[in-house]
């Protein structure tokens, strides 16, 4: 009697086994995990260290607020195709509006 081997899943080029699909999910479960925590000490840690180094309460409050605005203006895409700005109604593309 000789064991089968276990089946194997395609996706595109890609191949995986029951047993490589739960390393490949714990993988994405501790990225989430640290990306998460990040995302919440960050913030609160910034504001020590520049006040540890001597920064004033004005220019932290444009290092962590009004900075991270402009860079995300200028980064961001336009929405329209011939570069202007337009107006858009949120989720207008995702609700299916």
């Amino acid at each position: 009697m000789s064991l089968s081997p276990p089946p194997v899943y395609h996706v595109g080029t890609l191949t995986y086994t029951k047993s490589k699909l739960a390393v490949l999910f714990c993988w994405l479960l501790w990225g989430d995990f640290c990306y998460m925590l990040m995302e919440t000490v960050v913030p609160s840690i910034l504001p020590l260290k520049f006040r540890a180094l001597g920064a004033s309460n004005v220019a932290i409050g444009v290092i962590l607020t009004t900075l991270p605005m402009v860079i995300n203006t200028v980064a961001s895409p336009s929405s329209s195709r011939d570069g202007r700005p337009t107006a858009t109604i949120p989720c207008a593309s995702s609700c299916g509006a």
